[in-house]
Formats: C-alpha cells, structure tokens, sequence
C-alpha cells in the first residue's frame, strides 16, 4: 500500500496539510501494530509488536516475564536478524530488476534507515544498522569488513551519545553476545570437532550448539551481575527456538505488507510454541541457579580465563589437537565454576525499605534465612520488586522459615506473591509460621494461605513454649501466650525475639500498648530481659511504644518500617524512644537498613539498594 494508504486514519491530516516523515512513519507503526493484534489476538499480536516494531508497551507481563526466566528475553527486541532479513532482501531484489550492486546497496541503506526510524531506533536497532551499513559500504567500494571494528565503533557512538549506557543491561548484554560469536565461536567449534565445511545434520548441531555456548559464555558474568540468577535451560532453548524465530520474523515482515491474514499465521503458531515449550521448561527441575551478584574479583578472573581461550595456542609435538581442545575444555569449566560459586551469606539483620509496610529478613552466614513479615500498603507488586530482587542479589534459594505476625495487607502483600512464584524463580521455602490466633480469623488469613497452598508450602502453628532454631539462629516465640479477644487483630500480632550470634532483636508487629501488660507478662515468663534492638511496633504509630515498655526492654537501637500514607513515625514516639537514649533509624528517611552481626557484636550500616 502507498505511504497515504499507511496513513490514513479517522483523525487524519486536512486535506492540504503537508505531513512529516515521521508522522507517516508513526502512523504505518500503529497501523501494523493493529493488524498483528486483529489477526493474532491480543497477545501474540503484542508479541510479535515487539519483535518486528520495538514496541513493548502493551505485551503481558507475564509472558515478559515468561521469556525472561527463560533466557530468551532478548527474542523480544528487534535485532541484527530483521535489519538483515530486510535490507539484504531489498537489495537482491533490486539487483534482480537490473540495477547494478552500488545503487542497489543505496537503496537498501535508506530502506535500513527508515526502519530504524520506524522503530524509534532502540540501542540494539541502531547498532545493528549501523554495522550493516558499515558492511554495505565495504563492498561498495570494495574494502573489506570487520566485525569487531563495526561493533566497536557503534558502541562508541552510542556511549558519545548516553555514557550511561555503559551501565545499562540490554546494551551491555547485545554488544557482548555479538563479542562473543566474533571471538569464542571459533574455539568452541574446534572443541566441538563442527566443521565449517561439513554441511551434516550432526555437524549443524555443533555449529548452532557452538554458537549458542559462544553468546552464553560472553554474557552469563553480566546475567548474574544484573540479574542474580542463570536460567540453565537457556542455551539448549536458543538452540532449538533461534532458527524458527527467522521464520517469524520473515512471515511477520510479509504479513505486514501484504494484508493477507493467512501470513502471519506461521508467526502466531510459532510463538505459542515458544509459549509452550518455555512452560514446560519452567516446570523442570533445577530450572534457575540463583548465585547472587558476583562480585567484580570473580568476574575479572572469569574473563580473563575466556580470553586465554580465545587467544591461539601453538601446537607442540606434547600438545597436539586433542590436547588443545582438552586444555581449552577444562579452562572454560574452570570459568563457570568461578563465576557461579554462590554470593557468600554475612550473618545480620535486613530491614527492607518497603514503604508503609514490615520487611526483616534475617541471614547467618550458614546460609540459613528466616523471615519476619512481608508486605506493603503504598508500594506495588512488592515482592516482585523489592524481596525477590533482595533474595536474590544475596544468593538465597531456601527460606528456612517465614513468620507471619497478622493477617494485614501492610505485612503479608510480598509474601503472597513470594509463595506463588517462589518454585518458578527457583527459591525454597520451608514452612509459613503463624500465630495460634489465626483461628479467630480465618477471613483474614484466608489469601495467605491459598498462595502458601499454591506453593506447597506447610502452614504450621507456632508453640508458644518451644524454641526454633535454622542454624545459628535463634527464635523465642514470646507472644500472645494465650488468646485474649482484645478485639483488634493488631494486638493478636505474634511477637518473638530472634537472636544471631549473641545479638537480639525484638520484632512486635503492630501490637498496641493496650496489650502492654500482657505483652510485658510474656516476656518475662519467657526470659527476656534486655534486647540490642527493637522492631518498633506498629510503623511507630502513637498508639505503640509505651514508655514502660521501652524502659523495660532497654533496647541500643530501634528499627522504624514505615511509609509517609500516614504520618508515621508519631512524634511521641520518638521522644520516647530519644527520652530511654534510644537511637532510632526509620526507612522512609534512610532507606534499606541492615544490621551486619559478629561475635563481638553488631554495626548498624544504611546502603542504597533497594
């Protein structure tokens, strides 16, 4: 269809207003956009948007995700496959009509440019247009092209433009998965025996095997850096998804020009493949090492034992083929044992900075983790976005233990989301603890339980008398010792005190200082007498805190998990708390805060992530 067939539209332009380029360009965008999702649904039509248009807005979250956990993320953004898929096709199909190659490849570079700005030009856009044209213009005039070099010099202009790309995953993920094929290709063909020349089943499996190892080996230190944790999978699913993604993008590409629907139909059965085949995957065992972030020791020496792959040995009559490819085998595994030995667990407390909400995650350096609540009123998708990440980032894939205080959207949110996702993001959880309480109300605990259900995780009733201990931690149930019907489900909150190499911290929920006699009763009958720290209770609302209770417990310091919804922390608490010689740190003022623990005590420290 003509650029005026493109850009038609109910709110068109008035007759006799020009129309910029970009404005037709837009136009024929949406328009394509439209019909993938007529033709295809609303799903894969979104999909297949992304692919072809760099258009991400309206695609599932969960499939996004889908794709993500899976490794094949990068399936998503419109890469070097379409830029040469479309300007190498316009350019043998004018040189079928005559044209000698120079005005063909001209042609084919402005078809590339409009593209490109038919995409908005994203990173991976640009980059890969800029080497194709850099190609182009090689055989114009007959010089001959680098790879390396061409991806080089994108990369310089990109980083001229934004330096912050630098820091950036998908720009960093895109230019080392091309370094890779440039430079490790090679050698893991030569390990693999693929023969460029052989053109047998067998041998084409080496050869995309190879190529499939090339961009993992480049990429995983970056995976781990950003993301804490390597989809196993990954590689064998590139192997078998990649060559059926050229299908789609050349049945996507012809379906948008010619508005036959039949077209796009390989395209929608070729993603509900992929749809199929990443579901099935996330259902394997072992399907997501979670390591934690790397530190940049482990990931300068992983890239130096890949470079001592890539750079040529010289043979020897002691070292012949065979032994090359052993030795370059072995260094390779050495790499990858380096790179995923496990973020190393320092024992302490975490308080998350989860808005109006409670948060504390408790770690010894065992690796055992016990958690204390989880949930947020103001701050979306909690779990997703702030404990999953933390879990992460730290290398944790068992939960010993979470205690839920009481059944209020502020404590258990993320622990909701935690126990609905955790067999997919490939972490463990023991067992949810809860109060003897939760039997006067079982509304309230009713959306706790279903995900624990949907997790297959067991719900067990705390005893009162006993004590728990994961590893080197310690946790003394104190309260409620008996029911009491205060009639508010706060002060049924479940209280306990956690102690980690001699260090103790009192976690309170949100009880009020009506239950402060009864609260003060259990403590002393369960032996707690001076504590180093203490949960304030309640977000530091007035109505908690009494100064008979601060007194009694004579805490060092005091933790406040709160948001700004609602005035919280009240000024009579703080006066309490600075009237004992309390210090007091709140996470809506500092952030993340964490409570780092050792044999001769604890520091207090604040850092910004999350």
């Amino acid at each position: 269809p003509s650029a005026a067939a493109w850009s038609s539209s109910p709110t068109g332009t008035p007759s006799g207003k020009r129309v910029s380029l970009l404005e037709i360009l837009c136009r024929i965008r949406r328009n394509i956009s439209d019909h993938y999702k007529k033709v295809l649904g609303q799903e894969n039509g979104s999909v297949l948007s992304a692919m072809i248009l760099a258009d991400r807005s309206e695609i599932d979250k969960e499939i996004k995700d889908l794709y993500r956990a899976n490794g094949i993320a990068h399936m998503l953004a419109v890469s070097g496959l379409h830029i040469s898929v479309i300007g190498l096709f316009f350019i043998k199909l004018l040189k079928k009509t005559g044209l000698t190659a120079g005005v063909a490849s001209a042609a084919g570079i402005a078809v590339i440019i409009l593209y490109g700005m038919l995409t908005g030009f994203p990173v991976s856009v640009f980059r890969a247009s800029f080497m194709l044209i850099l190609k182009l213009i090689a055989d114009i005039t007959g010089r001959s092209y680098d790879m390396l070099t061409a991806l080089s010099f994108s990369g310089v202009l990109v980083l001229s433009v934004n330096s912050a790309y630098l820091s950036d995953a998908g720009f960093l993920l895109s230019f080392f998965a091309l370094c890779g094929i440039a430079l490790l290709y090679a050698p893991l063909a030569e390990i693999l025996s693929a023969d460029e020349d052989k053109k047998s089943f067998i041998n084409r499996i080496k050869k995309a095997f190879a190529a499939s190892l090339s961009v993992s080996f480049s990429t995983i230190p970056i995976l781990l850096y950003y993301y804490f944790s390597f989809p196993v999978y990954s590689f064998i699913l590139n192997i078998i998804l990649l060559p059926l993604f050229s299908v789609i993008v050349i049945f996507a590409l012809a379906g948008a020009a010619i508005r036959i629907p039949v077209l796009l139909m390989p395209s929608g059965l070729i993603l509900d493949l992929y749809e199929a085949v990443c579901r099935f995957t996330m259902k394997l065992p072992f399907n997501t090492l979670i390591t934690g972030r790397p530190g940049w020791g482990r990931i300068i020496v992983y890239y130096l034992l890949i470079l001592t792959v890539i750079i040529p040995w010289k043979k020897t009559e002691k070292r012949d083929k065979m032994h090359l490819k052993t030795g370059k085998a072995l260094i390779l595994a050495a790499a990858l044992v380096i790179i995923f030995i496990p973020r190393r667990a320092s024992a302490g407390v975490d308080m998350l900075n989860v808005g109006q909400g409670d948060l504390i995650v408790m770690k010894d350096a065992k690796g055992s983790t016990v958690i204390y609540d989880g949930g947020s009123s103001d701050v979306d998708l909690t779990g997703k976005y702030r404990l999953l990440p933390y879990l992460k980032y730290n290398g944790v894939r068992h939960i010993d233990a979470v205690f839920l205080s009481h059944p209020h959207l502020d404590h258990y949110s993320a622990l909701v989301e935690l126990f609905e996702n955790c067999e997919k993001e490939g972490i463990d959880v023991g067992a949810l603890y809860v109060s003897h309480e939760y039997r006067f109300y079982p509304d309230e605990y009713r959306a706790v339980f279903d995900a624990a259900a949907k997790g297959d995780i067991p719900i067990i009733e705390t005893d009162m008398e006993k004590d728990l201990t994961f590893g080197d931690i310690l946790v003394r149930p104190v309260y409620p010792y008996e029911h009491t019907d205060t009639g508010d489900v706060n002060d049924s909150s479940l209280v306990l005190l956690a102690q980690i190499n001699g260090f103790s911290i009192l976690l309170t929920g949100d009880v009020t200082s009506r239950s402060d006699n009864e609260l003060i009763a259990c403590l002393d009958k369960r032996g707690v007498k001076h504590i180093d720290c203490l949960k304030v209770c309640h977000h530091g609302s007035a109505e908690a805190n009494s100064q008979r209770l601060i007194n009694r417990l004579s805490p060092s310091c005091a933790l406040i998990s709160c948001g700004f919804s609602y005035g919280h922390p009240h000024r009579e608490v703080l006066d309490r708390l600075s009237k004992a010689g309390v210090k007091y740190h709140i996470t809506r003022d500092e952030g993340q805060i964490r409570i780092k623990t050792h044999d001769n005590g604890f520091v207090l420290c604040k850092y910004p992530y999350l």
